[in-house]
């Protein structure tokens, strides 16, 4: 079974954010400022991107969607960092709405076509276990007779932790959450039609049956100061510092090493969100 994750790493889309924007031009500059793409670089390096090198199973394909228009030292800096992972590949298109781009740029990896897929959306401020992919395929597989009669079908990896980024490194809090995009995962029996990206993360249990794994921490969800779901952000609960057995686990389950976090940031103020 084919396997495709997809990350938007401020693409300019029509639609597809909560905050507002009267132009594309206003758009664009929001998204491309350089402080906020600093901010975005340091995240991604923090949380999205060791979690995807760090797969057990590295048989899939994790495209990251950028704009044409993305600042050339961006897109540099952004083909640098995932050149040692040849399952990352990094697809530059130009503005259209949302989820018709992200559907399109699914749909043209896919090569097993009229076959089931396996896809996942991550954004680029959350991880995964690093054994997600392995698991996905597995619990899929396991799935397929008792969803033989469904076109589509969803896998919900619902224990993780929030995260917030402090002077002193990373703080976290054990969460149990349905239907959040991190660990999030859809079977759809015949490839190339819809894609994960035509719907609404938090409705999927609308339009499939939806099969919820709680027995595995699966996933890490951040919070910050540049959300753009202003909703969770809100309701955002305490975290508390690592101590060194759950910098270990940050490790073992997410890839992440908590001294290159402290590295990364050791130049910035703390981005925790406003209660």
């Amino acid at each position: 079974m084919q396997v495709i994750g997809l990350c938007r790493f401020s693409y300019p889309a029509a639609g597809g954010f909560q905050r507002i924007h009267e132009t594309s031009e206003e758009r664009r500059a929001y998204l491309y400022a350089d402080a906020r793409l600093t901010l975005r670089f340091r995240l991604f390096e923090s949380f999205c991107l060791p979690s995807i090198a760090n797969q057990t199973d590295t048989d899939f394909t994790f495209i990251i969607l950028i704009g044409t228009d993305l600042p050339l030292w961006a897109k540099e800096r952004l083909h640098t960092l995932t050149r040692p992972y040849p399952w990352i590949q990094i697809v530059a298109k130009p503005t259209q709405r949302h989820r018709d781009i992200t559907a399109e740029v699914i749909n043209e990896a896919i090569t097993q076509k009229g076959q089931p897929a396996l896809q996942f959306r991550l954004d680029d401020d959350d991880a995964v276990n690093v054994e997600f992919v392995e698991l996905a395929k597995a619990n899929a597989a396991a799935l397929a007779p008792a969803m033989s009669e469904v076109p589509s079908f969803a896998i919900d990896y619902c224990t993780g932790f929030s995260a917030t980024i402090h002077s002193d490194g990373l703080h976290i809090e054990p969460v149990t959450q349905t239907l959040w995009t991190p660990a999030l995962a859809a079977v759809f029996k015949r490839s190339g039609d819809r894609t994960i990206m035509n719907f609404g993360h938090h409705k999927l249990f609308k339009s499939m049956p939806v099969v919820s794994y709680c027995n595995r921490t699966m996933f890490i969800r951040s919070f910050h100061t540049d959300n753009d779901s202003v909703r969770d952000t809100r309701n955002i609960v305490t975290t508390a510092a690592l101590d060194d057995d759950m910098a270990s686990v940050m490790k073992d389950t997410f890839g992440i090493d908590h001294d290159r976090i402290k590295q990364i940031w050791s130049d910035a103020y703390s981005i925790v969100p406003e209660a």
